[in-house]
């Protein structure tokens, strides 16, 4: 069957429109639901951290005083939102859901162009804008104050513009290519794996031209890309006398997810520190006392990364058990939750709930290797969305994994996943039965991908019980009280983590209810639950306030329990 042309691949305004209206309201109608939930009301981890950055931007200090440590893109557009809407929150969260809509635009029409040879380009790109469009997670990302939506944003961005490369002589598909792949960068660092294998595909024989041609093109590339990431080097070189494109982050991530005790997910460098200001401060303390002197944000991330080399060859098959573990996990239906989960938020919406309980990343997968199959065929000019798909997954690996680090990759994966769906509807209509029997190759891997990917990772998370611990510590601090005490009671009862019992007890000191907060205390210690030592001094001391100096000596003692 021969395919269509360009022209009658291309997707018109009324689908695009659809797709872009389908994804606005879908995110409109999950914040509506969720509009008296206290998880919109407090600020979580580094969405507090970005907020108060975004303010100080806003304040006046565009230009900052240290070397980035964090990528910077995203609290400036929030400082840019604030200034356009004196310092609203939701306004951050509008421009999202306007964001998150249009990236569903820009991947069905990149989905249309990719697959432009084949007879369902069409449907095949408006599968791929609904399906992102009604992806529980980027519904969720797009909803709260956190960078991911604005990543999802440019890779999509980026995928519509790098499939119009072989328009030889249009010299703004390269260059915009290059500047919002910087942008990319600049919200999430390890994007930095795309420059090079774009940068390589621009130079291939799969793109039409004259090897000149092709590589004006990589010029036109690079330049784009310097154009973003240039400045940001002078600026860090001005403040801090080296030059660093992007951050000064990639020592201390690449050790998170590369020492002994790692696992694969996010732990901080001290215990209970993972507080982006807190984790700088570690880290460069930590590098410091080794060394035994001052240590520039440059050694500092080089100090890691020694440390990382060494583990590599001390351990090296620890080492690679440890990254093959991270590689399932990038490809496992489960989401691994960062400050707060998707679980809680679908606990307050119905819509979310209903579509996060059918459509997950457990079914997006293996509706891409679907896809993959059908049109292996053009294996050849698709051989840009394989390098970038696989370039992604190293990229999450290499470091630790989390859900929102892993979500660039769904935009790839909702192009494949798209052509699946639509590629197999077309053969139903016009073979039925046979269509299966003459596609057993694609549909056997799609259907082991489904079995591989949504086996059980024995991560043994509790999602709902982090979001309701990190939601309390953000109510504590704004003096919330009786709502924190909630939040912990509901992580407690779920929970075996002495962290959260022991704020839950001070909690309950805190609001006068030392009767309980002993029963609660007692109840840990009996249960081993925290350091016996350390409930002990707190029991001791608040029997004694309470007068009854009987238990008091009893624990003194140490006779009870």
């Amino acid at each position: 069957m021969t395919g269509p042309s360009d022209e009658s691949a291309r997707l018109g305004a009324r689908p695009l429109l659809a797709v872009f209206g389908l994804a606005l309201a879908v995110r409109a109608i999950v914040f509506f639901e969720l509009r008296d939930a206290v998880l919109l009301d407090v600020l979580l981890g580094d969405a507090k951290g970005y907020v108060d950055w975004a303010r100080e931007i806003h304040g006046g200090d565009w230009r900052g005083s240290e070397v980035f440590y964090q990528a910077p893109l995203y609290p400036y557009f929030i400082a840019t939102v604030f200034q356009l809407t004196e310092g609203s929150l939701l306004g951050v969260r509008v421009l999202q859901w306007l964001l998150g809509s249009a990236a569903c635009v820009w991947i069905a029409a990149a989905a249309a162009r990719f697959f432009r040879r084949e007879a369902f380009a069409r449907e095949a790109g408006l599968a791929a804008g609904v399906l992102l469009a009604l992806y529980p997670v980027a519904i969720f990302f797009d909803g709260i104050v956190q960078k991911t939506s604005l990543a999802s944003f440019s890779m999509a961005l980026l995928l519509f513009l790098v499939s119009r490369f072989d328009r030889v002589n249009e010299v703004r598909w390269p260059l915009l290519a290059g500047a919002v792949l910087g942008a990319l960068i600049l919200t999430r660092e390890n994007a930095l794996i795309l420059l090079p294998v774009v940068g390589l595909w621009c130079l291939l024989p799969v793109l039409p031209g004259s090897p000149g041609e092709r590589g004006m093109r990589l010029a036109l590339f690079a330049a784009g890309a310097a154009l973003i990431l240039l400045p940001v080097g002078a600026r860090n070189l001005s403040l801090g006398d080296e030059f660093l494109i992007t951050t000064s982050q990639l020592g201390p991530n690449l050790y998170i997810g590369n020492h002994p005790g790692a696992d694969g997910r996010y732990r901080a460098l001290v215990a209970n520190r993972g507080d982006v200001k807190h984790e700088r401060h570690d880290a460069q303390r930590l590098a410091e006392q080794t060394v035994g002197r001052a240590l520039t944000p440059a050694e500092v991330s080089d100090f890691w990364v020694a440390q990382v080399i060494a583990y590599m060859r001390d351990e090296p098959g620890a080492w690679l058990r440890l990254n093959l573990h991270k590689l399932w996990m990038v490809v496992n239906a489960e989401e691994v939750a960062d400050t707060e989960s998707l679980e809680s938020y679908r606990d307050e919406s119905r819509l979310l709930n209903g579509l996060a309980g059918v459509y997950h990343f457990g079914l997006l997968l293996p509706l891409a290797v679907l896809g993959v199959g059908l049109t292996r065929g053009r294996w050849r000019e698709l051989s840009l969305l394989y390098a970038m798909a696989l370039a992604m997954a190293a990229g999450v690996a290499a470091f630790f994994v989390m859900s929102r680090y892993r979500f660039p990759l769904v935009s790839i994966l909702v192009i494949f996943a798209g052509v699946g769906v639509a590629g197999l509807a077309a053969a139903l209509r016009e073979e039925g039965a046979n269509a299966v029997r003459s596609r057993r190759g694609p549909l056997l891997a799609a259907a082991l991908a489904l079995v591989f990917c949504n086996l059980p990772i024995g991560l043994a998370q509790q999602p709902r019980v982090l979001t309701d611990y990190n939601v309390a510590m953000a109510l504590l601090e704004a003096e919330r009280f009786e709502l924190a005490q909630r939040h912990l009671e509901h992580a407690a009862a779920a929970s075996v983590e002495p962290i959260v019992h022991l704020q839950l007890g001070a909690v309950l000191e805190r609001r006068g209810d030392i009767a309980g907060a002993i029963d609660h205390y007692e109840a840990m210690l009996e249960a081993r639950r925290a350091d016996p030592a350390r409930l002990r001094v707190k029991l001791i001391e608040l029997h004694r306030g309470q007068g009854d100096e009987e238990r008091a000596r009893q624990l003194e003692a140490g006779a009870w329990p």
